[in-house]
């Protein structure tokens, strides 16, 4: 959902100057701890550092592996940014509090660690290790499917296995309410390092988390209780999306998600364009991913994620405080009361959407039979 227009020009450059500012102390203090360029650039936060490599959103007294923080992440980044009153007036002082509080109940759950996030995009061609694309080119969309993903709290690979947070080990995400970017910057022309979607594969995340529930009683992890490989994962853990949401949205071969390049089928995550002011809310469970910021100027956006009522924080909590997150999970609505009644009732007259759920089951029993 996007809301045009949201947040008053004023209240906008209030928070880009904040962002700003916090930018230049960051690169200073990098080049003076004799950085090159590169690496001071990533210190101002280019590659988004709160959830930067899925670290910085771990306890400190989790491992060593757990808690190390690379220069894109300096110690205490977002304590200042996160409380600055120039990013929360981008809720407090626009139409986002009405529209939020209609469809969630509320507006102001995104204080909590990781709830508020600057994330800056400078102008970069190429992917490390890639070669920039023909001068007056753009990358492909589809060069960006491999960053997809969902947000939320993951188990992270240590010394000691994985990690859940719960403590009876079933959940091994902590979903939040929805997302909401705020465009700070103008991201309405191709290649401008917006953020891309996945249009429809919420539904196929949520069937997903479902199934995982029904048959292990473990959400969102990908390994099973015995230590072998959860079905329809894939890939490392805590990265990317299912592969069986991913396979099962080349079979269907929407055109709203795919496209076929070089005779091959192949997800195309569409931009979400915005102007300065801009806003759009997004669901948990819609896959998403940043793109190569290829044609300027620098993307910044302020990324609002919202908790949910009634759940616990931090780790080894108990069945209550997690319950909240697990019905959302399978129940991407739950938390959207000015919008469930509506939402389920279309859906479940749609064919469309009956048919991908449908489809994800049956690729999930091809897997569970060929493990």
């Amino acid at each position: 959902m996007i809301v045009r227009n949201a947040v008053p020009e004023s209240v906008i450059a209030r928070a880009h100057d904040r962002i700003q500012g916090e930018l230049e102390l960051r690169r200073q203090a990098a080049e003076e701890k004799g950085a090159d360029k590169e690496s001071s650039l990533k210190a101002g936060f280019g590659e988004n550092p709160k959830f930067a490599k899925g670290k910085s959103n771990v306890p400190t007294e989790l491992s060593p592996r757990a808690r190390r923080s690379p220069l894109r992440h300096p110690p205490g980044s977002q304590v200042g940014l996160a409380a600055a009153s120039e990013l929360l007036d981008l809720i407090k002082d626009s139409s986002l509090t009405p529209v939020l509080t209609e469809l969630l109940g509320h507006a102001s759950r995104h204080t909590e660690e990781g709830g508020l996030q600057p994330a800056i995009r400078p102008v970069q061609k190429s992917m490390p290790g890639q070669d920039a694309p023909p001068a007056g080119e753009l990358a492909p969309v589809t060069s960006f499917a491999g960053g997809l993903h969902v947000d939320g709290r993951r188990p992270n690979a240590n010394e000691d296995g994985f990690l859940f947070v719960d403590a009876a080990e079933t959940m091994a995400i902590r979903p939040f309410q929805c997302i909401t970017f705020v465009a700070c910057s103008d991201q309405t022309q191709p290649g401008q390092g917006q953020t891309h979607v996945l249009p429809g594969a919420h539904l196929a995340m949520e069937e997903f988390f479902r199934w995982q529930q029904e048959n292990f009683g473990r959400l969102g992890s990908k390994e099973l209780e015995d230590g072998s490989p959860a079905p329809g994962w894939g890939g490392p853990q805590g990265q990317g999306i299912p592969t069986a949401v991913k396979e099962t949205i080349l079979e269907l071969g929407d055109e709203a998600n795919t496209v076929v390049e070089d005779g091959e089928r192949k997800l195309r995550p569409v931009p979400v364009l915005l102007r300065p002011g801009d806003a759009c809310i997004a669901a948990f469970h819609l896959p998403h991913t940043a793109t190569l910021n290829q044609t300027g100027p620098e993307r910044e956006q302020v990324i609002l994620r919202f908790g949910l009522a009634g759940s616990g924080n931090g780790l080894n909590l108990e069945d209550a405080e997690v319950e909240s997150w697990r019905q959302q999970l399978q129940h991407q609505w739950t938390g959207f009361p000015g919008l469930a009644e509506i939402v389920e009732r279309e859906e479940t007259q749609s064919a469309k959407v009956r048919g991908l759920r449908e489809a994800l089951r049956r690729r999930l029993e091809e897997y569970e039979l060929d493990n």
